[in-house]
């Protein structure tokens, strides 16, 4: 194992974590100023995902294991509001493009602002596909990073 491959993971494990106790403050923050009923769905999926972020990081951070990073990354790269139907979780920095269909583009920086949002049968609105950028960027360095020093995907 190289000294690139245990810094790498110590990198992104440390990020992953701070992503997700970001994650959950924020969450805490939104349970308290809503009614629980507005926000069950949320807490029921966004607690699994902000705890599997959590664990991505530290398994990268302790054990230079990369496949839940992989995952975690893999979910974080699309965010889709289409027809009623919404999804976006980012836990870290975020640097998003995207459509806002019929005929608009745009471009999103955040610094750690972790976000859940998932919807079904949601009124209105905008069309959007969206990529973070970042989440793509950090997929790609990991696959690099596992493939080029000598541990390969598991997948």
């Amino acid at each position: 194992m190289s000294l690139v491959s245990k810094t790498f993971g110590k990198i992104i494990g440390v990020y992953q974590i701070i992503g997700s106790l970001i994650g959950f403050y924020y969450l805490i923050r939104f349970t308290l100023a809503n009614s629980l009923v507005d926000s069950w769905l949320t807490i029921v999926i966004s607690v699994p995902l902000m705890a599997f972020s959590a664990y991505a990081g530290y398994d990268a951070f302790k054990n230079n294991s990369f496949e839940l990073t992989l995952y975690n990354q893999y979910l974080q790269i699309f965010q889709l509001k289409l027809n009623g139907f919404a999804f976006y979780y980012i836990a870290g920095i975020y640097i998003g493009a995207g459509v806002i269909f019929p005929r608009e583009l745009y471009f999103d920086l955040s610094l750690f602002e972790s976000v859940f949002f998932f919807r079904i049968n949601s009124p209105g609105g905008k069309n959007v596909i969206g990529f973070n950028l970042i989440s793509l960027l950090l997929t790609l360095l990991t696959i690099y990073v596992k493939d080029k020093l000598g541990r390969h995907l598991k997948i």
